[in-house]
């Protein structure tokens, strides 16, 4: 997939989450921590998260499918 913002590659992951941090992951975790080339993306109060999805690191967009879950 190419970012909607500058049409580079995106790269395939995954958003993952705990109650306290959002990451997205190269590679699925079975726990939602931060992996060895993951991007923290928020921290606080949040709810558990597992989605397949794309990230740019040019530009800092993330795109995913909010209906696709993959718990």
């Amino acid at each position: 997939m190419n970012c909607p913002e500058c049409g580079k590659e995106m790269t395939e992951g995954f958003l993952q989450g705990n109650t306290n941090s959002l990451f997205f992951n190269m590679q699925r975790q079975k726990s939602a921590v931060c992996g060895e080339n993951g991007v923290c993306m928020a921290q606080g109060r949040l709810r558990p998260a597992d989605f397949g999805g794309f990230i740019c690191k040019e530009c800092g967009i993330v795109v995913f499918q909010y209906k696709n879950s993959l718990r």
